[in-house]
């Protein structure tokens, strides 16, 4: 399982990937067209693949965020189980742990 760190990293990693991605790509296939099959259409091809990145890198970005949400935070794991305990152990209703939460 990867951490959040890792997670939240991957989500900028994924906008910016895409971004870059889709400039490389239009630039590509503007020098393409012009050099292999004569056709002029700079700066189209440029601007059509760059907002095809920033779509895809926004998508991979929103799943990633996702799949972010879901995993439980590292802080709040350990705290419950130590109210929880408090709780079990004190004989009673377990007010230290409501206290504290």
């Amino acid at each position: 399982m990867r951490s959040r760190a890792a997670l939240a990293l991957l989500v900028g990693t994924d906008l910016v990937g895409g971004i870059l991605a889709g400039l490389l790509l239009g630039a590509g296939f503007d020098w393409a067209m012009e050099h292999w099959a004569g056709v002029k259409t700079g700066p189209w091809g440029l601007m059509v693949f760059f907002l095809l990145g920033v779509v895809a890198g926004f998508k991979n970005a929103y799943e990633d965020l996702k799949r972010l949400e879901r995993l439980p935070s590292e802080e709040g794991e350990g705290k419950a189980d130590e109210v929880l305990d408090d709780g079990e152990e004190g004989g009673g209703e377990g007010r230290k742990g409501r206290e504290e939460l």
